[in-house]
C-alpha cells in the first residue's frame, strides 16, 4: 500500500498529492489504498483567506455587532479578537483601553442617527420629531448597547 503527503488546510478537511516523501514541514503519512490502486490526487490551490484591514471604525461596528450578539454583560475582547479573526490584543492598537473602545461603539451609534440629514432648518418640533425617530430606530437596532450609547459623551470629528 502507498503513502500519501497529507498537508493541513485550515479552510478544508485535508489536501492529498499523489507523490509521497515530500518533505514539507508538518506534512503527515497515511497509507491510503487510492495511492496504491495508481490514482493520483493533485493539491488543492489554495488562496488565503481576504481580511478587511483593522481600524477604529471596523473594530467599534464589530464589536457593536458582538454586543447586539451576546449583551453588555457577555461582551468580552476575546469574543471581539474572535469576531475580528484577529488576536483580540488587536484593538488595543488603535484604542487605549475598553472605554475607549465603548466611546467608539457610542460614536458608531451616533453615526447612524444620520445627524446632517436631519432637518434643521424646518419648525423645532419637526426637527425633535425627526430626531427622535432616528434615536428610537436606532435604539431598536441595537437594545443592548444603549447603556454604552446613554453613558457617553460622543465628540464630533
Amino acid at each position: 500500500m502507498g503513502t500519501v503527503d497529507v498537508y493541513h488546510d485550515p479552510h478544508a478537511r485535508h489536501v492529498l498529492t499523489g507523490y509521497p516523501g515530500a518533505s514539507v514541514p508538518g506534512v503527515h503519512r497515511l497509507a491510503a489504498g487510492f495511492a496504491a490502486a495508481g490514482r493520483r490526487m493533485t493539491p488543492r490551490k489554495s488562496t488565503p483567506p481576504t481580511r478587511t484591514a483593522l481600524n477604529r471604525d471596523y473594530i467599534a461596528a464589530v464589536a457593536l455587532t458582538v454586543i447586539d450578539e451576546t449583551g453588555l454583560d457577555g461582551f468580552s475582547m476575546r469574543k471581539l479578537g474572535v469576531a475580528l479573526g484577529a488576536d483580540p490584543m488587536a484593538a488595543y492598537r488603535h484604542f487605549t483601553d475598553q472605554q475607549d473602545l465603548f466611546d467608539g461603539i457610542a460614536a458608531a451609534m451616533f453615526a447612524e442617527l444620520e445627524m446632517e440629514t436631519l432637518p434643521w432648518q424646518e419648525d423645532w418640533r419637526d426637527l425633535l420629531r425627526a430626531y427622535a425617530r432616528r434615536l428610537r430606530s436606532t435604539s431598536r437596532r441595537h437594545p443592548n448597547a444603549v447603556p454604552v450609547f446613554a453613558t457617553r459623551p460622543v465628540r464630533s470629528r
